[in-house]
Order: C-alpha cells, then sequence, then structure tokens
C-alpha cells in the first residue's frame, strides 16, 4: 500500500532497517535472560541488581550487534550526538 500510495517510499531501506533491529532486539533478549537467572536475586536489593546489570548488558549487546550488522541508524545518531564543529576565525 506504501509503496502504491508513495512511489518514492524506500520500502527496501526500511525493511532492511527493521530486520537488522530485530536481530539485534532477539540477541539482546538472549543475553538479559541469561544474565538475569546468573546475577541477583528475587527481591530487594538483589532484584534492584539483577534489572540494572540486565539493562546494562543487553542494551550493550544490541548496540553491538547493530554496529557488527553495520547498521547506517547508528552512522546517524552518532553524527546527530557529535557537537558541531564551529570554525573559528584567529583575532
Amino acid at each position: 500500500v506504501l509503496r502504491y500510495k508513495l512511489p518514492d517510499f524506500p520500502l527496501r531501506v526500511v525493511t532492511e532497517s527493521l530486520w537488522r533491529m530485530g536481530v539485534a532486539a532477539v540477541v539482546m533478549a538472549e543475553v538479559v535472560w541469561v544474565v538475569a537467572r546468573v546475577v541477583g536475586a528475587n527481591s530487594g536489593r538483589g532484584a534492584v541488581l539483577r534489572v540494572v546489570v540486565a539493562t546494562v548488558v543487553g542494551a550493550g549487546a544490541y548496540v553491538g550487534v547493530l554496529l557488527a550488522l553495520h547498521s547506517p541508524e547508528l552512522h546517524a545518531l552518532r553524527t546527530r550526538l557529535r557537537p558541531a564543529r564551529t570554525l573559528t576565525s584567529p583575532d
């Protein structure tokens, strides 16, 4: 439908991006599951530790998979977050 209504819609690019993000999400879920079973406890501070550690490790796994798949979205994010270099003239 999108291709019919919007002939210039980059369907292939969007599909490739979704595929990469899906693979990264599946790997992240597996890593979080493994880490959450090993770290912490089911209640109290151990539970907080489990959530924090699993979240940090999962986010690292997600970004790592996207880096391994050469995701162009990460390049776009880096250019947005990188501070703009201003040209200063010597006075």
